[in-house]
């Protein structure tokens, strides 16, 4: 070890017992070498090569304990080091940093060994050599890896590698926080271990072929994760080469999770399905309507008579069902439109509070009751009518499905992008799968309250929203997400 100085031994006296060409070596060395007392550490020898790196004197050097100018950080480790070395007789070399005459440190590398001369005197001679631009290229690199490792970490895909037994040998912080598992335990799994069961085969498959073929592959595969859930990726997988010996050694997986994509796909094959079935009913609206127009009045005309007085009571049934009836062909004319709605900044607690009497009263003739559970929310990008419409559909839906005696709660929260509109009945438990469904359900003899479905989707899709159904404690959870941004959508 050396501290501004370091190694060899050379002293003005019999250092040298062979005498002067141990001397002219010493003397003449690239690599500083001092001799040090094993009891005081301070120095005997210092060679020329420690004045002309470290910028001190011979005086200067001899004056001093070799640990004095080690860095502090350094210090007691050195000192440590050094202390074993002489008591057990032991060669060794350490790498730390010495103060320079100049203030600035030195990386140096020194390597020691105890020796006695014939004499009977002994010391410790120590080689330094400077190793400041090996630190520094080793510095560089290092911030290289770990620049790498950053922009690999701060990826939004995954990106793992296996080996040719299948084991898992690499995964980035993305493919980590997605599947809840840790490195240390992706370490001990394998791809099989990901993979659904039922796509194990096809996996195997593909695991043989990369390490037989040696080409890169292209296919989508379901994983599960820790807790059980499953997504589905889209995979590039590359064969990683052995240049020593040009065998595939690995294979490197750059994955995206597209269970999103497929899922707004589904979505966007459901309104098309809704639009072209809009499509032909809006052809033949106004023909339906034109009949129904003529039976209301000539029901209004028989009501008004007098002659069927005892028959009042009906005609006020049939009157409120040809309403009704006339009501949904208008919504549902209305939303066969494909047109494009302009969206203003809105405050959704204020549109729902200003429906609430509203909503209220539909309750209370069923012996039901409306709860309001609104949060902090900030405004969003609506068309406050079509809103309205979504409100009370969705509202009206679900009370008729709630049995008297029970509450349909209207909630509203902010999470992260998303301010989100929740409606919780008390009503049959519905197949979440219902949601993918619930555009085209009136198509199949379905109870005509799903045509209010179909407008709330129609109202959801305009304004980028996503309906999902969810339950929880043997409820419906009818949530409508909106994003949040800064400008119309």
């Amino acid at each position: 070890m050396h501290c501004a100085h370091k190694t060899v031994l050379l002293n003005e006296e019999p250092l040298f017992p062979s005498g002067e060409e141990y001397r002219l070596i010493a003397e003449n060395a690239q690599d500083m070498i001092i001799v040090i007392d094993p009891k005081t550490l301070v120095f005997k020898y210092v060679s020329p090569s420690n004045m002309r790196i470290m910028g001190y004197t011979k005086e200067e050097f001899l004056s001093r304990s070799c640990l004095d100018n080690v860095h502090p950080d350094d210090r007691e480790y050195v000192a440590a080091r050094l202390i074993s070395a002489i008591k057990e007789n032991t060669a060794g070399s350490i790498k730390y940093r010495c103060l320079k005459k100049d203030g600035s440190y030195l990386w140096l590398e020194t390597s020691g060994k105890m020796y006695e001369s014939p004499d009977g005197t002994s010391g410790v001679i120590l080689i330094s050599r400077d190793i400041e631009r090996r630190k520094l290229i080793e510095q560089k690199l290092r911030r290289q890896v770990e620049y790498q490792n950053s922009l690999i970490n701060n990826m939004n895909e995954w990106l793992f590698s296996y080996d040719a037994n299948s084991r898992l040998t690499y995964a980035n912080r993305k493919a980590i926080e997605s599947t809840g598992y840790s490195m240390e335990e992706l370490q001990t799994m394998s791809l099989f271990d990901l993979a659904v069961p039922e796509q194990h085969e096809f996996v195997a498959k593909q695991v043989e072929e990369r390490f037989k073929l040696g080409v890169s592959n292209n296919y989508e595969l379901f994983v599960k994760f820790k807790n059980g859930q499953e997504t589905l990726l889209r995979i590039k997988s590359t064969p990683i080469t052995d240049y020593s010996n040009s065998e595939v050694n690995s294979v490197l997986v750059l994955a995206e999770d597209i269970s999103e994509q497929r899922r707004m796909e589904k979505e966007m094959t459901r309104l098309s399905q809704l639009y072209t079935v809009g499509g032909m009913a809006a052809g033949n609206g106004y023909e339906i309507r034109n009949p129904l127009a003529s039976v209301r009045g000539f029901l209004q005309l028989l009501q008004k008579s007098g002659d069927f007085a005892q028959y009042n009571r009906y005609f006020e049934n049939m009157l409120e069902e040809l309403d009704r009836t006339n009501l949904i062909i208008s919504e549902f004319l209305l939303q066969a439109q494909n047109r494009i709605i302009d969206l203003q900044q809105n405050d959704l607690n204020q549109i729902i509070k200003s429906l609430y009497p509203f909503l209220k009263a539909d309750a209370v003739m069923g012996d039901k009751t409306i709860v309001l559970e609104l949060g902090k929310i900030p405004e969003i990008f609506l068309n406050k009518r079509e809103i309205r419409q979504l409100i009370i559909n969705l509202v009206h839906n679900r009370l008729e499905a709630t049995p008297p005696g029970g509450n349909v709660k209207i909630s509203t929260w902010w999470q992260e992008d998303e301010v989100i509109l929740e409606v919780i009945d008390q009503g049959e438990t519905i197949d979440p799968e219902a949601s993918e469904n619930c555009g085209t359900q009136f198509l199949v003899g379905k109870e005509d309250t799903e045509m209010e479905l179909v407008i709330c989707l129609g109202v959801a899709a305009r304004h980028q929203a996503r309906i999902e159904i969810i339950n929880s404690d043997g409820k419906n959870h009818f949530q409508i997400r909106f994003k949040v941004s800064g400008k119309s959508p």
